[in-house]
């Protein structure tokens, strides 16, 4: 598998990053202005104008709070979906023996968008009924431990009675992970099962249980293999950033401009590396399913979207570059 994912990506990894960077840049001009727009609705229509605390958690558990999230949380699943859709579309084209580029990928996502929709939409339901009865019981924990006093004094204090409750939260939390890893595993193909095979939204989560079957431990495998190696490449390069600035900010003291500058130069940094670290993360995860769909899909029960001569022509002038310039002017 992992020579497989090291051939797709050897071969298609520029097209990837370049789509990948596109979306970004259309999640952060769209999503972020609509996040915060329906944030600040909610908080006008639960009449509470600002929100600290504990009140958080409340909100979160109002009527009101738990549309939003649940509104919040599809739209960036959805956005996530799609993305990987499109990298998952120049991997396999790119398995097939052909090129499949930036504005192609996007197209043909574009086609499928309402079944991706709906296939997430039923995921985030079937998610938030299975972690539920987990929330609940951890927020009973903290509840009945840690709710004498307001909860900077537990983060500030550390009393026994914040261990306990830590240590019983934090059980609930690794179960609930297990549990999400198994379903993670079970619908790992039912996205390409919809975009390639022409699989109804309804069907994906069922047909892609099917076509996973006894291969669960080697998806669980790969699955927590790639979420380490991302984890110790963010922590490096986390730590490559904070030891630059140790060693920056002490020169830079004297004088505002100079501090600024050099602040400036290490949010830059950071702001670089953790997208490095995520692109990287989303590029290789859409070879990785990819992968799997190839290994345990039958060749005849799939299509992989081909690149029309007038495509062709269409790319030429609707390059990479010119894409992200228009998604740049669009975020800002």
């Amino acid at each position: 598998m992992w020579g497989r994912i090291a051939e797709m990506l050897k071969r298609a990894w520029r097209p990837m990053v370049a789509t990948d960077l596109v979306f970004r840049l259309f999640a952060f001009a769209v999503l972020t202005p609509a996040v915060g727009l329906l944030f600040r609705g909610s908080l006008a229509f639960s009449g509470d104008p600002v929100l600290a605390d504990t009140d958080i958690i409340r909100f979160l558990l109002h009527p009101v709070g738990i549309l939003s999230l649940i509104l919040v949380a599809g739209a960036i699943i959805a956005v996530s979906a799609l993305e990987l859709s499109a990298l998952m579309a120049i991997a396999l084209a790119d398995g097939r023996g052909e090129s499949l580029g930036v504005v192609p990928a996007l197209r043909f996502t574009a086609t499928k968008i309402h079944g991706i929709f709906f296939l997430t939409a039923r995921i985030v339901a079937v998610v938030l009924l299975v972690a539920a009865p987990f929330l609940a019981v951890g927020f009973a924990i903290f509840w009945t431990l840690l709710t004498e006093h307001d909860i900077n004094f537990y983060l500030k204090t550390h009393p026994p009675v914040f261990w306990v409750a830590s240590g019983l939260i934090g059980v609930v939390l690794l179960a609930l992970i297990a549990v999400l890893l198994r379903l993670t595993v079970g619908w790992l193909l039912a996205v390409p099962l919809h975009l390639f095979a022409d699989t109804p939204p309804g069907e994906c989560l069922a047909r892609s249980r099917a076509a996973t079957s006894g291969h669960g431990r080697t998806i669980a495998a790969a699955v927590i293999v790639w979420l380490v190696l991302i984890q110790i490449a963010s922590f490096v390069l986390a730590a490559a950033v904070v030891g630059f600035g140790r060693l920056v900010v002490p020169w830079a003291t004297g004088g505002v401009w100079a501090l600024a500058a050099a602040v400036g130069i290490i949010l830059v940094a950071w702001f670089v590396t953790r997208l490095a670290v995520s692109v990287a993360g989303y590029v290789t995860f859409a070879a990785l399913v990819a992968s799997c769909f190839e290994q345990w899909v039958d060749a005849g029960e799939y299509r992989i979207p081909q690149q029309s001569p007038s495509e062709s022509r269409f790319a030429m002038r609707m390059t990479a570059g010119r894409l992200l310039a228009a998604a740049a002017i669009a975020a800002v």
